[in-house]
C-alpha cells in the first residue's frame, strides 16, 4: 500500500454570512451537512462573487479544506482570527494543484465524473474562514446558480506511511478491478456500487503504522472517514512528493470494524471496509 492521507475528524464551524442563497430549498447551512453532499447550497446569481464565512468560534489549526460536488471551477480562500479577508493558498507539499486565473481550482475527477478536492494548508490558524467563488464563471450543469454539495474542514489530516510491503492476493478482485503495486500492496474501487476497500499486508518498520492502524480501530460503523488516494512512496523519510490530481480523495462511511490479524511477529493483515458517501 502506497502512502495515503486521512482523517477521521472534523470541525463543526457555523457560518457567520454568506452572498445569497436560493431560500428556503438550498440554504447556505447545507455544505455544513457533509454526510449529504446531494442536497446542495445554491446561490441566487452567478454574476458576483459568492462568500460563505465560516465561524469556528475561536482560532483553530486547519491543515485540510474538502470541497465535494460542486458546478463551478474556481474558488478562492481567506481566512484570519477577525473578517477572513488574508488571502490564504494551499500548500503544495503534499498536492500539487491546478489554478486557473491566478485561483486554485476544483478540478473534475474523472473516475467518478465530479468535481472535488482537498485542499489541504500548512500551518494556517484561524477564528474565521471565507469561502470565496468568484463570478461569472460557467456551470458544468449550465446552472444560473453555484452549487456547493459540501465543505468540510479538518484539523486532523494524517499520513499513513506506506511501505515495507507486499502483494495482496488472496480474496481480492481481478486485475481489471484494482491498481498493485508490486511491492506496496494493492487497493481497489468498486464503482458501481460507489464502494471503497483498502487492504493492508506488510511488516512495521516503525511505530507508525501501527499507531494508524489503532487509531482506526477506534472508529465506529458509520462514522466518517477522509481518504486522499496513492501519494508517492517515501523516499529516505522524507514526506511524499506531490501527486498531480488531488481529485482523488473520498469522503467514505466505515462499515465495519477493523480487525488486524497478526500472521508472525511483526507481519499483519487489516482491512477497511468504507462505502462512498454520494
Amino acid at each position: 500500500m502506497r502512502n495515503f492521507l486521512y482523517a477521521t475528524e472534523f470541525l463543526e464551524p457555523t457560518i457567520s454570512s454568506f452572498t445569497s442563497e436560493q431560500a428556503l430549498n438550498f440554504p447556505a447551512t447545507r455544505v455544513l451537512d457533509y454526510m449529504h453532499p446531494k442536497r446542495p447550497h445554491k446561490t441566487t446569481v452567478t454574476s458576483t462573487l459568492q462568500d460563505i464565512v465560516f465561524d469556528f468560534g475561536s482560532s483553530v489549526d486547519i491543515d485540510g479544506v474538502f470541497v465535494n460536488r460542486v458546478n463551478y471551477p474556481q474558488v478562492q480562500f481567506f481566512a484570519d482570527d477577525t473578517t477572513a479577508m488574508t488571502g490564504v493558498t494551499p500548500s503544495a507539499s503534499v498536492f500539487l494543484y491546478p489554478f486557473a486565473g491566478g485561483n486554485p481550482t476544483v478540478p473534475i475527477d474523472p473516475r467518478v465524473n465530479r468535481r472535488k478536492c482537498l485542499f489541504h494548508f500548512v500551518g494556517l490558524t484561524a477564528r474565521y474562514f471565507r469561502y470565496r467563488i468568484p463570478a461569472s464563471q460557467t456551470t458544468d450543469d449550465g446552472q444560473a446558480a453555484y452549487s456547493t454539495g459540501a465543505i468540510l474542514f479538518t484539523n486532523n489530516l494524517i499520513l499513513f506511511a506506506g511501505g515495507h510491503q507486499f502483494p495482496l492476493s488472496m480474496g481480492w478482485p481481478t486485475p481489471s478491478q484494482r491498481t498493485d503495486f508490486p511491492d506496496l500492496g494493492a487497493e481497489f474501487i468498486l464503482l458501481g456500487d460507489a464502494r471503497y476497500e483498502l487492504g493492508f499486508r506488510g511488516s512495521f518498520a516503525s511505530t507508525l503504522q501501527e499507531t494508524d492502524i489503532q487509531r482506526m480501530t477506534k472508529l465506529s460503523a458509520g462514522d466518517a472517514f477522509l481518504y486522499a488516494e496513492n501519494l508517492a512512496p517515501p523516499e529516505q523519510g522524507m514526506l511524499p512528493a506531490p501527486t498531480s490530481d488531488p481529485s482523488k480523495v473520498y469522503l467514505t462511511r466505515f462499515t465495519s470494524d477493523i480487525r488486524p490479524s497478526y500472521l508472525i511477529p511483526e507481519v499483519f493483515d487489516a482491512s477497511l471496509d468504507l462505502v462512498e458517501i454520494l
